[in-house]
């Protein structure tokens, strides 16, 4: 009865730690939200410069 009883608590601990692990990986796998860009009206050379202002 004793045996039973250390696997059950192992298996807690384990499933416990396990559930931890995927619950870090998830959170690490969360993006934001891809910015879209207005296309500029006239065509240019040069590089355009966004302000945060203008993304919001």
């Amino acid at each position: 009865m004793h045996h039973l009883a250390v696997q059950v608590s192992l298996l807690k601990t384990e499933n416990k730690h396990l559930r931890e692990a995927f619950i870090n990986e998830k959170k690490k796998k969360k993006h934001g939200k891809a910015l879209i860009f207005p296309v500029p009206q006239q065509k240019t050379s040069g590089a355009t410069f966004y302000s945060p202002k203008k993304i919001q």
